[in-house]
Order: structure tokens, then sequence, then C-alpha cells
């Protein structure tokens, strides 16, 4: 199939999702099922399997059960990395995301929809680098108003000194109101105690709360 058939045959709908998708790199097919509900698109599991199909037989998408007694994960190819208008390297390949970092990777996709259920604005990390361009960039920026919060997903335990690093080149960052954490049950009291020993005006700065339980795991 040729380019220009292809785009014939996307809705804005297709782009809308593909887009989001290759944002976030890979999403859970029931984090996808949450974004249609929140964006006021409810879709049931049997339609949204279909559209992912399509999607997959246009070249946009690829399917699979990575992690065990969890729904598929969905990442774009670079032709819908293409359609989402993102970059990519020259000579890159569609690839299946790495066991080691999809267990992050579709946990930010789920805390997204946290903040946008709520009204707020989502700046994925691929679009930070080109603002902070920093060596350590957050997993979001969630805006809403005048707040403009850091996100940072935090699923395994960091270095005592990395972790406090972190958290005060996040507190330091231009234009930048406040940081939120999203972790496990374990990893909960161990960075409440980092932020327990900042200075009140970071403390005041900082929240942090439990990742919904389907991405704890």
């Amino acid at each position: 199939m040729n380019k220009t058939s292809k785009s014939l045959r996307l809705t804005d709908r297709d782009i809308e999702y593909i887009t989001w998708i290759a944002e976030q790199q890979a999403v859970r097919l029931d984090t996808l099922q949450l974004l249609f509900e929140i964006r006021g698109k409810k879709i049931d599991p049997r339609a949204l399997r279909r559209l992912v199909e399509r999607w997959q037989r246009l070249g946009l998408v690829q399917k699979k059960i990575l992690l065990a007694k969890s729904p598929s994960i969905i990442w774009p190819t670079i032709e819908g990395m293409r359609v989402a208008n993102l970059p990519h390297s020259r000579g890159d390949r569609n690839f299946t995301p790495s066991f080691s970092s999809v267990h992050h990777t579709v946990a930010t996709a789920r805390v997204r929809i946290e903040y946008e259920r709520r009204g707020w604005e989502w700046t994925c990390e691929r679009d930070l680098r080109h603002e902070f361009g920093a060596s350590h960039l957050a997993d979001g920026l969630a805006s809403v108003d005048t707040q403009r919060i850091l996100v940072e997903v935090e699923r395994t335990q960091k270095e005592s000194s990395r972790l406090k690093n972190i958290m005060m080149a996040n507190l330091r960052t231009k234009n930048i109101t406040g940081c939120h954490y999203w972790t496990t049950d374990a990893l909960y009291p161990v960075i409440q105690s980092h932020i327990n020993m900042l200075e009140d005006d970071l403390k005041s700065k900082m929240q942090i709360f439990l990742l919904p339980d389907e991405v704890k795991i």
C-alpha cells in the first residue's frame, strides 16, 4: 500500500490516538480504553481490539502481550511516528519495547491519564528534551492554569544521592512550580523520607502518589 492510499484511510480519530501512543512510546490496551473514555469517546473492548487491528494492518502500530497477567501492549511503528509527526532517527527500525523499560513506560502512560481526566495538559518526555535539554528529564510535564508540574514515575529504587539530585534538579528547573512522584507501596516511604529532608519551601512543592493498581507490579 502506498503512502497516499494509506493517508486517505486515516481518520482524525486515528491520528489523535496514534499520536498519543507515539508520544508515550507504549501503552497497555486497558489504558488506551481509559483514554477513549476520558475524552468522551467511550469504546467497548471488542471495538477497540478491532480498531487496533486496523492500525496494525495500516502498519501504524504493533501489539503483543509482553507482561504476564497483563493486557496487550501497543507501540508505534516508524510509520506511526510519521503519522504522529514525531521525529525519529535515520535508520530507526520497528522494535519491541525492552522488558527492562516497558513496565516504566506503560506506567507513565497510565499516570498521564490521571492528569488528563482532571483537565491538565501533558507534555511528554520527548518534547521536554526540546524545552529543557537536560541530562535528566522528568517523565512528563503536567500543566493547568499557572501550575507547571514535573512528573516522575518511580518503580525501582535509585541510589539515595541520585534520587536527591534528581529532586533538586526538578525543583530548580526554570518556570516549574512543583514536582509529583508516582510510585509503588514499597517505595512510597523511601521517597517520602527524601521529601521530608528538603527545606520547607521546597518540600511544599513536592507531592507523592501511589501508582494505579494495575501498573504497580
